[in-house]
This record gives structure tokens, sequence and C-alpha cells, in this order.
């Protein structure tokens, strides 16, 4: 299991054929803090993921990756339902 408690670049270990896969490679995470800002207060408002993307413009798992980050940051209020 990898560490992500510290501030350190993760280094991934040579094991076996080397076969690993960078995921997400196709979603952008930079976000300006205006979209951001509404992203925040669309989602507590209740609006969806689907809602939120199309009025940002934004892929929907963008906008879910968001979301987390801003639930991380304390930034969310409404709860997020999974299923």
């Amino acid at each position: 299991m990898m560490n992500t408690a510290g501030y350190n670049i993760a280094m991934i270990p040579k094991i076996g054929f080397n076969k690993y896969e960078i995921i997400l490679d196709d979603l952008e995470f930079i976000f300006p803090v205006k979209t951001l800002e509404k992203v925040k207060r669309m989602h507590n408002f209740g609006f969806s993921i689907t809602e939120i993307s199309t009025e940002t413009k934004r892929d929907e798992y963008e906008i879910l990756l968001a979301i987390i980050h801003l639930h991380r940051k304390g930034k969310i209020t409404r709860r997020i339902r999974v299923s």
C-alpha cells in the first residue's frame, strides 16, 4: 500500500512485469476558482452532477472529482449520496 499521508512524491516500485496503467488520463484536474465555486454552490443547492456538468461544460467525472475535493476541504454542506 502506498503512503499518501505526506507531501512526498509517490514513487511506483518496480514489481513484477512493471505493468501499470495511468488512470483518468483523459480528465482535466485544474479548475478555475470561479468554476469550483459554481460547482460548490450548485451541488449544495441540490443540482445533479449531470446538471452541473452541463452548466460548467465539464466532464461529469471531473465534476464528481471536484465535489470530492470540495468535500475533503469542508466546503460541501449537502450530503453526498452514493445510490
